[in-house]
């Protein structure tokens, strides 16, 4: 063999090898992404109602008309008890009531996570917070410090209500072979603790390096056939 598939082949068990090492996201990143998500239902509310006092994310998503969020759901579920919520997604975020201020936000509280998750490094356990002023803010705090603002600015988030249990998922539609493919591979992949970029960057080496190994093969073919021909007519 050559040196062009040896180099390939090297290369392609490093490649996998790094991947192997990829972290897969904490909860705390998770969180951050979950609540960008739905504080833009959240503002597409209040735009929608103004001076409606929210209560939970059920009131959000009726309010809209929104479909329940089955796969977010499933995404936060494996995270278990500090997934934040035992039945329903909608569980998972308390709102303030309108003008409840704290100097810890310098502004005004709008709502945070109803339960506190694991943070990165084995800082304790914390919450994610929604503050509003002139803007949006996000934040993350310790459980310590999120009680300290509870009490020292007397907060108190509303009770969650009546939250309606999650309706059956709607039956999924016929997927292309090579879609479950890829499905099966990014699940296999999230089981191993792989991150969404490692599994992307796996995903284009499985599809793309037998490609390109065949044309590297069919090169040191064609090269060594010519070779051949060269030597036997000299």
């Amino acid at each position: 063999m050559t040196l062009y598939p040896r180099i390939l082949i090297c290369a392609c068990i490093a490649l996998l090898m790094c991947l192997s090492c990829s972290r897969r996201p904490s909860q705390e990143e998770m969180e951050a992404q979950t609540l960008r998500w739905v504080d833009k239902w959240v503002r597409l509310y209040e735009v929608k109602f103004p001076g409606i006092t929210i209560t939970n994310l059920d009131q959000v998503y009726r309010g809209l008309d929104r479909a329940y969020p089955h796969s977010v759901h499933d995404e936060l579920k494996p995270y278990g008890k500090h997934a934040g919520f035992k039945t329903s997604f909608f569980e998972k975020y308390v709102f303030f009531p309108l003008g409840n201020t704290s100097h810890w936000a310098q502004g005004e509280v709008a709502y945070m996570n109803a339960q506190p998750f694991p943070l990165r490094e084995g800082n304790g356990m914390g919450r994610r917070l929604v503050f509003r002023n002139s803007s949006y803010r996000y934040h993350t705090m310790s459980e310590e410090r999120v009680q300290r603002m509870l009490t020292e600015d007397g907060l108190k988030p509303l009770p969650l209500g009546t939250i309606s249990l999650p309706p059956p998922r709607p039956p999924e539609p016929e997927i292309p072979f090579h879609f479950r493919i890829q499905e099966k591979f990014w699940r296999a992949c999230g089981k191993l603790g792989l991150g969404l970029e490692a599994t992307a960057n796996l995903w284009r080496l499985a599809v793309f390096s037998p490609i390109l190994l065949l044309g590297l093969l069919g090169l040191w073919f064609w090269r060594s056939r010519h070779r051949r021909v060269q030597d036997e007519g000299t």
